[in-house]
């Protein structure tokens, strides 16, 4: 609810992060095709016109790379300010009764949790930013070689299913921490 409601007044710096994410996964793609096609074609004093073309593509990486990162430490810092002034209140209206009995769970949701969950804000940009980066790259591996392709998928789905299988592991082991941080 906080966080829908976050999103929702924050939409414009939101939707800017993401499509700056967008131009920098494509200006990425463009300056390796610019790469590829210099060091196909060799470094020529005719050629000079295609480096500065890269040189720029380069400084657009660059750049719509640095904005979106602007704008999500932004958001970021925001959202955990917002969090922890909306817990704070809840925090503040508990009968007394409550916050004695439970006051290790409060505290640890207003300063652990709530700067746990500011990454999300970061992680989403960046997954359309990948996302649209791996549609790029598996499309010009297509058009080059499949059976590159089809190693390349290969090796991604191997790489899905260990992360997946890491993340469940390390979620065990910081559920247990949490515990024992509570206990604390």
């Amino acid at each position: 609810m906080i966080l829908k409601r976050f999103i929702l007044q924050h939409r414009a710096l939101v939707v800017g992060a993401v499509i700056l994410s967008a131009a920098s996964a494509v200006s990425t793609m463009v300056l390796l095709s610019h790469i590829n096609d210099l060091a196909a074609g060799g470094l020529h004093a005719n050629r000079m016109g295609q480096l500065w073309a890269g040189a720029g593509w380069l400084m657009a990486v660059l750049a719509t790379g640095a904005m979106s990162q602007f704008i999500l430490a932004r958001l970021g810092g925001d959202l955990v300010a917002q969090l922890r002034l909306v817990l704070s209140q809840r925090f503040i209206d508990l009968e007394y009764e409550k916050l004695a009995n439970e006051k290790h769970a409060i505290f640890g949701s207003l300063i652990e949790d709530v700067a746990s969950i500011a990454p999300l804000v970061l992680v989403a940009p960046l997954l359309a930013y990948n996302v649209l980066l791996v549609v790029l790259y598996a499309s010009y591996l297509a058009s080059v070689s499949l059976p590159l392709l089809s190693i390349l998928a290969v090796f991604l789905c191997a790489t899905v299913v260990a992360s997946l299988g890491l993340e469940r592991f390390l979620r065990r082991r910081f559920d247990a921490l949490r515990e024992a941080n509570e206990k604390v």
